[in-house]
């Protein structure tokens, strides 16, 4: 096995340019999966940092454009703007 591995190296240096692009292969796959198991670890296996994240829902907002209706995420701003005009009118006056 020893000399399959002295073998092995004395081609790699005779032949540099097949060398340089089998590294930066490997290289480039090791890279690209490290970056698929990681967002795959962040996005589907990590709990989400929430309390209770079975308890996240999906909020919605329906419009009409040029008589056409669709539906889609609500932005965020609306959103906080919707439960801060909420919060505003439910909260008692302080008279």
């Amino acid at each position: 096995m020893l000399n399959d591995l002295r073998f092995a190296f004395r081609l790699l240096l005779k032949n540099p340019a097949f060398t340089a692009v089998a590294i930066v292969a490997i290289a480039l796959g090791i890279g690209a999966n490290t970056a698929v198991l990681s967002l795959v670890n962040a996005l589907l296996i990590r709990p989400l940092p929430y309390r209770d994240p079975a308890r996240l829902d999906t909020t919605t907002s329906s419009s009409s454009v040029n008589g056409c209706g669709s539906a889609g995420l609500m932005p965020i701003r609306k959103l906080l703007e919707a439960r801060l005009s909420q919060t505003v009118a439910a909260s008692p006056s302080s008279a």
